[in-house]
């Protein structure tokens, strides 16, 4: 018996130290899997698939691990010095809005769609604004990860007759894939440079607005709030407006992520309200005075911002619902972001401050912890009163709880912050960050060599 059972483990021995004596064959086999993800990788749209579905794996597990709506963050400062912000906005001459016709009292299933197609647009009056309107040969486009705001734009631009598309758009405002969040002030400053084309942001808008702007066949980019279908969670979204139907009360908005959508006006405006109902229009050079009719004295900025916040404030003092806790954040929110449209840094602190608080209060899985993904109001009013550690907690806290963090706007904060609490060294390794996420990023650059260029 021990004879026969020897020779028998000899051989087991010898069959597996022959096996693991040829390495070539784990090589082919890495070379084979290698070059099959390769191959899938070269299919038409697979690539955007492929890392989508991995980002979205890494960040179920990310989240798992650390669940961002259990970290908050809450204001320990008070303001050290008064301030204002740096940009300000020059006001222009307020003209008074051309008179219209009342709109028509008809069923909306009487009165055909008005189609405006983009050659027919250049007119020197206001036409009577109808019950339903359409702006034809607008369709939806598929987005890229995070790459909602250059594919909105694109399709914006290509309806004004720009050969363009949000891959050449990305290529120059959205490098990096994890990049999380491309701003309304991003694309209008792309649309002035790249373009013939003029572009004008506001806030505070509303579906009276909306229609005015589309009936006379001006399309309108919205910025707006957006819950994932999976995990009822928060993220920012942009949406082009190219419809309306007065007596269903929708607006039609051809979603890069939804497709074409016909979005419930009660809906629709407490998502907008996310983001203080900021708006942008782009339109030619020789049909600005159309704009500057349509919007009245909201084209004057700072009559725009006193508007704004006089809403943002009523929006703040409203009672929400429970299913809707979020929106009393918002509203408060919002309410800083009107007060730094004024120029007042003091009060926008203030006001987010109040916000933070509120977010702090509400249930755990209504936070909206993406928020500083899209809005940087709160880095801002702190820095401008003196509260550079508040600023740096609140970018550490916002960065820690993303699963990438290609949030170069908080890197930057974060920099202009820490630098201004002394720590030079430090400072330059987060702009150094925000460059790395969003390379040739001129605001970044700027404070990189600045502070190189210190004595």
């Amino acid at each position: 018996m021990a004879k026969a059972y020897i020779p028998q483990m000899a051989t087991k021995r010898a069959r597996k130290l022959v096996f693991w004596r040829q390495p070539w064959l784990y090589f082919g086999l890495l070379c084979i899997l290698a070059l099959g993800v390769f191959a899938v990788y070269q299919i038409p749209g697979m690539a955007g698939r492929l890392n989508y579905h991995y980002d979205q794996a890494r960040a179920k597990v990310f989240y798992f691990f650390r669940r961002p709506q259990e970290q908050i963050f809450l204001p320990g400062q008070s303001g050290t010095q008064a301030s204002t912000v740096n940009s300000s906005p020059t006001p222009a001459t307020t003209l008074q809005p051309t008179a219209t016709a009342p709109a028509e009292t008809v069923l909306a299933t009487e009165v055909p769609p008005t189609l405006i197609p983009a050659s027919e647009l250049s007119v020197p009056t206001l036409a009577p604004v109808p019950e339903v309107c359409q702006i034809s040969d607008i369709e939806p486009e598929k987005q890229g990860m995070n790459n909602c705001g250059p594919t909105t734009l694109g399709i914006y631009l290509r309806f004004w007759g720009v050969d363009t598309g949000q891959t050449k758009i990305a290529s120059s405002i959205h490098q990096v894939a994890d990049d999380r969040n491309v701003g309304l002030y991003e694309m209008r400053d792309y649309v002035l440079e790249n373009t013939s084309l003029k572009a004008i942001i506001r806030f505070g808008g509303n579906f009276d607005l909306l229609r005015n702007l589309v009936s006379q066949g001006f399309p309108v980019m919205l910025e707006r709030g957006f819950y994932t279908a999976s995990t009822n969670e928060w993220m920012g979204h942009y949406g082009l407006v190219t419809g309306y139907d007065q007596k269903a009360a929708t607006i039609h908005v051809p979603d890069t992520y939804l497709g074409s959508t016909d979005f419930k006006e009660a809906d629709l405006e407490r998502l907008w309200m996310h983001f203080s109902y900021s708006y942008l229009v782009i339109y030619p050079e020789n049909q600005e005075a159309s704009i500057q009719a349509i919007l009245g004295d909201q084209w004057d900025e700072t009559v725009n911002a006193q508007h704004t916040l006089d809403l943002m404030q009523e929006k703040a003092n409203a009672d929400y619902v429970e299913d809707h806790a979020e929106d009393s954040f918002f509203a408060k929110f919002g309410v800083g972001v009107a007060y730094l449209l004024r120029q007042d840094s003091d009060q926008a602190a203030q006001a987010f401050d109040e916000a933070f608080r509120a977010y702090a209060q509400m249930p755990a899985f209504k936070r909206p912890f993406r928020v500083m993904w899209y809005q940087f109001g709160p880095y801002e009013a702190y820095y401008a009163t003196g509260r550079y550690q508040d600023c740096v907690s609140l970018a550490q806290n916002t960065i820690a709880n993303s699963a990438a963090s290609g949030l170069e706007e908080s890197w930057l904060w974060r920099g202009k912050c820490t630098e201004a609490l002394g720590d030079d060294s430090s400072a330059a390794y987060f702009y150094q960050k925000a460059l790395d996420w969003h390379p040739g990023w001129g605001p970044a650059e700027e404070a990189l060599q600045a502070l190189k260029d210190k004595p």
